[in-house]
């Protein structure tokens, strides 16, 4: 069993760095490196940026070209760097003069586009939604504060208030379907709503990599226990860790 299959805090772009990395281990077996992309792609199958590159992946397996492979994995660290320098501009280059925003969950494209951006705006303010059940946003709010940003972390429930005061909703997406909507950590759905009532932006960070030629979106039920850890008559609980968010409630996509 991989280890990384029990993760169901990180976000889509660091468990691809993190898989990655496990593929580099054991680039020179290509049966292994086989075995794990399929356990992979089942394990993963909800996560566009994910499965287009184990995709791309299996092609150069099937070539046998290995060396070609690591060499691709060493760079893509580098590309990822270059691809959130891209997005920050396009969306400095719109709200230069927001301060506060809200985010939830924990995207790895976020984090990064707001610690450029407290490079450039000293007194830049962030509420992050810890992002139940698995509250990955309470990481995110960790390494954001690691990074000299200040910020607030807020229960779910907060989001209304928090929405409110800020400047702009900022979340990362899963996948963009080919109709504009986007999938995202349940959740994004209220933020959306939220900031249309407010009149805010809501705007959506995301590497081109999470474009998808779907249109449709199955919601997927998670082990119920992470909600409520009894079984109890009449009493259901339902845990969906993604939803849509309509093109019509989105104000941008920012894409490198």
């Amino acid at each position: 069993m991989l280890p990384i299959l029990k993760d169901k805090q990180t976000g889509s772009q660091n468990l691809l760095i993190k898989i990655n990395k496990i593929l580099l281990n054991n680039i020179n077996q290509p049966e292994s490196l086989n075995e794990i992309i399929l356990i992979l792609k089942k394990s993963f199958s909800k996560f566009q940026i994910i499965n287009s590159s184990l995709v791309k992946y299996e092609r150069l397996i099937s070539k046998n070209q290995l060396q070609q492979l690591e060499i691709y994995l060493k760079e893509l660290n580098h590309r990822y760097e270059n691809a959130y320098k891209i997005i920050f501009k396009k969306l400095y280059s719109h709200y230069s003069k927001f301060n506060f925003i809200v985010t939830l969950s924990n995207s790895r494209t976020v984090i990064e586009i707001l610690k450029f951006w407290k490079h450039q705006t000293k007194n830049i303010k962030v509420t992050a939604c810890e992002a139940r059940p698995k509250l990955e946003g309470r990481i995110a709010a960790k390494e954001l504060a690691k990074h000299g940003i200040e910020i607030y972390l807020v229960a779910d429930a907060m989001m209304a208030k928090s929405i409110q005061q800020a400047d702009l909703v900022l979340i990362g997406a899963d996948k963009i379907l080919k109709n504009g909507s986007v999938i995202n950590k349940t959740g994004s759905l209220s933020a959306a709503i939220l900031a249309k009532y407010y009149k805010k932006p809501f705007v959506v960070a995301a590497s081109k990599q999470k474009i998808s030629k779907q249109v449709n979106f199955t919601e997927m039920e998670e082990a119920t226990e992470e909600i409520f850890p009894k079984k109890l008559k009449n009493l259901n609980p339902v845990n969906i860790y993604f939803e849509v968010v309509p093109k019509s409630l989105i104000t941008e996509i920012l894409i490198d």
